[in-house]
């Protein structure tokens, strides 16, 4: 693989925390960043059982250690649906990822599922801090997975991997739904 790194002097970093290329790049690209990064506890919550599937439930936090527990049973509620539909469908392996997240800006429930092997299907729904139990389906506007929540993929993924494909002649569901991950990040 052949990775170039662009001389220092090909962008800049101001005094306020943008970025930008100098120049005639100047109007490509300028970050400014509102928060620097900061780790969030990453808490593998439960197995839970909805709708007869098994789902590994997730908590993020940007306030605490875990999320609230009314965000918990919002996210039940919400996955309950939406496997609900995934039965109908005859969809995915019966198994799926509940990620609730409350973040520094609003609340965030991602249900996501295995299916055709090695791809998800992924919900998102979004509430502002100023009305955190109003969530709206955000999936349609293209939004997917923030930093934090992609470390939970992340790891889903090496799992999905490990236990399932990497096991192609004898796949091992149960040892799948035992990976947890615990991290802060």
């Amino acid at each position: 693989m052949i990775v170039h790194t662009p001389p220092a002097a090909f962008f800049q970093v101001t005094t306020a925390g943008a970025a930008y290329f100098p120049e005639n790049f100047a109007h490509i690209i300028m970050i400014h960043i509102k928060q620097p990064y900061k780790s969030r506890p990453i808490r593998f919550l439960a197995l839970i059982e909805i709708g007869g599937w098994q789902v590994k439930v997730y908590s993020i936090s940007a306030k605490g250690a875990y999320v609230p527990d009314w965000l918990l049973e919002k996210g039940k509620a919400i996955a309950s649906k939406h496997i609900h539909q995934a039965v109908e469908l005859q969809e995915g392996y019966r198994v799926a990822i509940l990620i609730l997240h409350e973040g520094a800006d609003g609340n965030y429930i991602l249900l996501d599922w295995w299916f055709g092997e090695n791809m998800i299907k992924n919900h998102v729904y979004a509430s502002t801090s100023d009305s955190p139990d109003d969530f709206k389906y955000v999936t349609p506007s293209g939004i997917a997975y923030c930093i934090w929540e992609l470390e939970v993929i992340h790891f889903e993924r090496q799992a999905w991997i490990k236990t399932i494909l990497a096991q192609a002649a004898s796949p091992r569901m149960d040892s799948y739904l035992l990976e947890q991950l615990n991290v802060d990040i």
